[in-house]
């Protein structure tokens, strides 16, 4: 500070007065350029923020200097530790800015999932204590007329609802009076009494959460810490630890004398935490002092991450409801079946028996779901404080300790597990060893989520219901329960992909599988949630239940892809946006899949969509007609239009169906031309002219049978006719999502629903041009025999298709993608960036690697030599390092015939003539010794004299990889005389010359790493399966000139900014991950160059 405040400027030296730098307190000489003249306030640097007015005025009372220095250090200082209303405006607000996008980032996106459960236990409240307050006015009421029935069931038993009838004659019972039900549900008193029990018990939580941390300390009878610190060493290692992390405010240390365990803990409330400390742990300090300093950082961790204030807050909530309204509502239920089976004629039992049921299963469920869902975010908590402990400086080898021998079954110790607050010390290992493993999705996640959001609607149903007219409380509780689920959604399976753009951050796994688990979630919940509102204890077709899968699948994959494009865009500004825009449409997509359950879905699946062929009657009242000739076209129109109709009117669902498509095609035009946009836009318009076909094929079919009198064809013939059009264009737009799907690799889902939307325009299209020229089509005529252009019957027939197929049309489109999960989204994440013209110029300044020399390529067996360059020839070789943590080169295994035969068949491509020159080789490298095998070892890499100015060829000119092509580096004999890595250093596989197979297995399974940086002019590396990743760690990769895979913080100069340590330069294309792998490519140190094809991971 005190150096940055010297450059600031010496000018203003001279507003210091003489005498302050020659008194007696000279050494305590302010830095020049920190004052200016006395009156003016504004710091001289821009380095310190302003003091305006505090240094004048103590310049007018002529305090002594060391009183000024001390002041207003303390004042730099406080600004420098939290610096708010005294620094520079924008630059402020941009800092503000940075470390808010960089605290999302480092976010463990467990915050959404706790105000989740923390809001699905006050709506559960509300619901709850109106239900308790329900059974005790009864008792009260006992003696008036009519008791019993008031409220929602009064207007449903007036309504002729029958306790003891089936699910679906109420509901046609009700519904043939809807205006009547209504009016009596909306003349219903409001609710007051539950909001005011529901106030009293958060008022409750929020004195249990403030008095909880102070009844620890009294139960616990901690000390503080300078009881046992006499020395004071101890508190000076305390507050070192806690400067290093930045957590001084509000924390106080104690310990806990009684227990002798070497651990320690983190509790407290806002602005109030403490960290207890075991007495076991302060005698370990003596013995392990790292795991002393491990064990600290963790628990200061917690308390930086927040995860005292959500933990505590969550459990007194909790404890508060199941005390205050969960017990009484069970009380209350068993009351009720007590007195039921002792006698009653109440004419809702036994009818209502499965209602009081589930209402105990929901409490049920809920108590599960609060616990498994609190034991999963403390474990996740623990992980993620194992991890910032350990950036703040924790020895990683402090987690090498055993788990303690239980006494639980391994049968049950996997269900047990799921109700552990803390992980495995192997669990926790593993984390550390892999970053990526703390932030993936886990099935438990979703499907907890998936069962919350269900009970939250219902829950939040409700209270709307008691607050609100019947008529709009229900959909208020839907928004609101999709805009509290949609963050948590959004952050389970967006953050693993921020992450995964970040290096070493881990990758991505489906989340098609994380969306079916929330599906199934949803699915639970519902079944289990609906119950207090039948009577049949399950729906009569259950089958429709599986739409949730769909419900639940189709967001998260959405969100997904459309992220991964929002992460490859430029700027930062541009992401954000995306992101945001991103976020919206998927929370528009989630309403319109439950909209669709509350519309339709959920009345079908009760029985109510064509029980008794309601549906057919229907029609045949509404268009007379001869309907017997059409028998198999009314049963699948019947089938086909309640799936349909529920959306067929709501606007919420045509945007979303055009924001499903146009989103991802903005994104994808400006993400620039390598992403081959020519090629799905052509699918789209092939589909498009397929479904002219299949329009014409189903006119001419309908042709066929087509009445002879003009009326008759106005009549079921016309409805029959336009529903086969609806048909087709579903038909069509799910054939285009299908082949398109399956042959992306990259933005497969969106690219389906660009071509599936494409392609149902274009049928839009014919259908308005077939039925304005009927009659002029000959055997394409619908209904009219003259030719003339009648736009009217066009628009007509068109609009009711739109209606019908607008929304619909997207479910073609994600039908295939629900089920489709490509190897590229299991483990790929994708933050790359189109090339530039302006990234194709070499980089000047060229390191020296000690890895460029003779490498020896391995290609299905064979043996090829090859010599490394430097990184300067255009068409580069082919150079990527085989193994895992490939050591330092000590020698290099090397055919001589072979090498000698690649020598001269290069020289002969390159047009050299004559021997090779020795003065091109190194002193040392010139020393070859024979090795086993007509091998020979070098003590150094071989450099070869090509072409003037040129480094040599790694690979024949001409000749490129295959898939499973591999260059190994560092190679050793082996018995069978190929090839081999030690074991340590990797699993490069294959064959000898003679054809033996070696020990380590086949080259097709081979993970190829260069954690040395020895890649060099790299022209197409690849592989096969799931372990073909090729990792970078050190950053030498030359002149790659095709990337497959993701590059992701901050190389290529066109996919992110160029750094001051150098880029990518000349990347011709970067393209999707391979259909065999799971690929992600990283680069931290910025250091790639000249990438011309690549498919590896570029970490360190």
């Amino acid at each position: 500070m005190v150096a940055r405040a010297r450059s600031s400027g010496s000018a203003l030296s001279n507003a210091v007065p003489p005498q302050w730098s020659n008194g007696p307190e000279a050494e305590l000489k302010p830095p020049e350029g920190l004052f200016r003249d006395a009156g003016d306030g504004e710091p001289a640097g821009s380095g310190f923020p302003p003091v305006p007015g505090v240094v004048p005025l103590l310049l007018r009372r002529r305090r002594t200097y060391a009183q000024l220095d001390c002041y207003v250090r303390g004042l730099l200082m406080a600004y420098v530790r939290d610096p708010v209303h005294g620094a520079a405006g924008a630059g402020n607000t941009r800092g503000r800015l940075t470390r808010a996008f960089a605290a999302l980032r480092n976010s463990s996106g467990t915050g959404p999932r706790f105000a989740l459960l923390i809001i699905l236990v006050t709506a559960s409240s509300f619901a709850t204590l109106t239900s308790v307050l329900d059974q005790l006015s009864v008792p009260s009421e006992s003696g008036r007329p009519g008791a019993g029935l008031y409220g929602t069931p009064s207007c449903l038993y007036a309504a002729g609802f029958d306790p003891a009838g089936s699910d679906l004659g109420n509901i046609r019972a009700t519904m043939s009076r809807p205006d009547a039900l209504l009016k009596c549900l909306g003349d219903r008193p409001v609710g007051y009494r539950a909001l005011i029990a529901t106030a009293v018990l958060l008022a409750v939580a929020a004195l249990v959460y403030w008095w909880m941390p102070k009844a620890r300390d009294w139960r616990r009878r901690m000390v503080p810490v300078e009881a046992v610190d006499a020395d004071g060493t101890l508190r000076a290692e305390l507050a070192a630890l806690c400067g290093r992390t930045g957590v001084r405010s509000g924390l106080r240390f104690r310990v806990d004398p009684a227990r002798m365990a070497s651990g320690a803990s983190a509790y407290g409330r806002t602005g109030n935490y403490t960290v207890c400390l075991h007495a076991g742990l302060l005698a370990r300090r003596g013995t392990d002092p790292e795991g002393f300093r491990a064990v600290v950082l963790h628990e200061l961790a917690h308390v930086h991450h927040r995860d005292v204030d959500y933990a505590y807050a969550s459990t007194a909530l909790w404890r508060v409801y199941v005390l205050l309204a969960l017990l009484p509502h069970f009380a209350g239920i068993g009351w009720i079946f007590l007195l039921a089976f002792s006698g009653t004629d109440s004419p809702w039992w036994p009818g209502a028996a499965p209602a009081l049921l589930a209402e105990v299963f929901v409490g049920l469920l809920l108590t599960a779901l609060l616990h498994l869902a609190r034991a999963d975010l403390l474990r996740r908590r623990e992980l993620h404080a194992d991890l910032q402990a350990v950036a703040w400086g924790a020895h990683p080898g402090s987690w090498d300790r055993s788990d303690p021998a239980g006494a639980v079954a391994p049968a049950l110790r996997r269900l047990t597990a799921l109700l552990r607050t803390h992980p495995s010390w192997a669990e926790r290992r593993g984390v550390l060893a892999d970053a990526g493993r703390g932030f993936r999705v886990s099935p438990l996640e979703m499907f907890l989520t998936g069962a919350s959001a269900s009970l939250l609607y219902s829950a939040l149903g409700l209270t709307s219901s008691a607050l609100l007219p019947e008529t709009v409380g229900w959909s208020y509780a839907l928004g609101a329960t999709v805009a509290v689920v949609t963050p948590v959604l959004c952050a389970g399976l967006g953050l693993p992909l921020v992450r995964a753009s970040d290096p070493a951050r881990g990758y991505v796994r489906s989340t098609a599988v994380s969306g079916l688990w929330l599906g199934c979630g949803l699915l639970v919940g519902e079944v289990t949630a609906s119950g207090q509102y039948r009577l049949d204890v399950l729906v009569s077709q259950p089958e429709y239940l599986l739409a949730f899968l769909f419900i639940g699948a189709v967001p998260a994959l959405w969100w997904s892809h459309s992220l991964r494009l929002a992460l490859g865009l430029p700027r930062r500004g541009q992401r954000w946006a995306a992101a945001v825009v991103c976020a919206l449409v998927t929370a528009a997509v989630l309403l319109t899949g439950l909209l669709w359950w509350r519309l339709g879905g959920e009345r079908i699946a009760m029985g109510y969509g064509d029980a008794g062929e309601g549906l057919a009657a229907m029609y045949a009242r509404m268009v007379p007609g001869n309907w017997r000739d059409y028998g198999l076209d009314l049963s699948t129109l019947t089938v086909g239009m309640p799936l349909l109709t529920p959306l067929s009117e709501e606007r919420l669902a045509d945007a979303t169906a055009f924001l499903m498509w146009f989103v991802p095609l903005v994104l994808l035009l400006v993400r620039g031309p390598g992403l081959r946009m020519r090629r799905t836009l052509g699918a789209g318009v092939v589909g498009g002219l397929v479904s002219w076909a299949g329009l014409a094929a189903a006119m001419y079919a309908m042709y066929l049978q087509r009445p002879a009198t003009l009326k008759e064809r106005a009549g079921p013939f016309l409805v029959v006719h336009t529903w086969w059009m609806v048909v087709t264009v579903l038909a069509a737009c799910g054939l285009t999502a299908a082949l398109v799907a399956a042959y992306s690799r990259r933005h497969w889902l969106l690219r389906a629903l660009i071509a599936a939307q494409i392609t149902q325009l274009m049928a839009y299209a014919g259908v308005f041009v077939l039925y304005s020229a009927d009659g002029c089509l000959g055997p394409l005529n619908t209904v009219l025999d003259a030719c003339q252009w009648r736009p009217h019957n066009g628009l007509t027939v068109d609009k009711g298709v739109t209606h019908l197929t607008l929304a619909g049309g997207v479910g073609p489109a994600r039908g295939p993608g629900a089920h489709r999960v490509p190897p590229a989204a299991l483990g790929t994440p994708h933050h790359g960036h189109a090339p530039c013209a302006r990234c194709s110029r070499p980089v000047a300044d060229r390191r020296d690697d000690p890895a460029d020399g003779l490498l020896v390529l391995v290609r299905r067996g064979r043996l090829l030599g090859g010599h490394g360059g430097r990184g300067r020839q255009e068409a580069g070789p082919a150079l990527a390092g085989a193994g895992g943590q490939a050591p330092h080169m000590a020698g290099l295994v090397v055919d001589v015939p072979r090498r000698d035969a690649a020598r001269a068949a290069d020289r002969d491509r390159l047009g050299i003539t004559g021997p090779p020159d020795p003065a091109a080789l190194g002193p040392e490298q010139g020393r070859e010794r024979a090795g086993p095998g007509g091998r020979e070892a070098v003590p150094r890499p071989l450099r070869h004299a090509g072409q003037a100015g040129r480094g040599g060829s790694g690979l024949l000119p001409g000749s490129r990889p295959g898939p499973a092509d591999v260059v190994v580096r560092h190679a050793e004999p082996t018995a069978a005389g190929g090839p081999e890595v030690p074991a340590g250093d990797g699993s490069a596989r294959g064959r000898d010359p003679q054809g033996r197979r070696t020990t380590r297995g086949t080259l097709h399974h081979l993970p190829e790493r260069d954690r040395q940086g020895d890649a060099q002019s790299l022209h197409h590396a690849s592989g096969h399966h799931e372990g073909c990743h090729v990792d970078d760690h050190q950053g030498g990769t030359r002149r790659a000139r095709r990337v497959i895979g993701v590059d992701v913080n901050g190389t290529g100069r066109r996919h992110i900014r160029p750094v001051a340590s150098g880029g990518v330069r000349g990347l011709r294309a970067f393209r999707p991950v391979s259909h065999h792998c799971a690929k992600a490519i990283t680069n931290e140190r910025h250091d790639w160059r000249w990438s011309r094809r690549m498919l590896l991971r570029d970490t360190w």
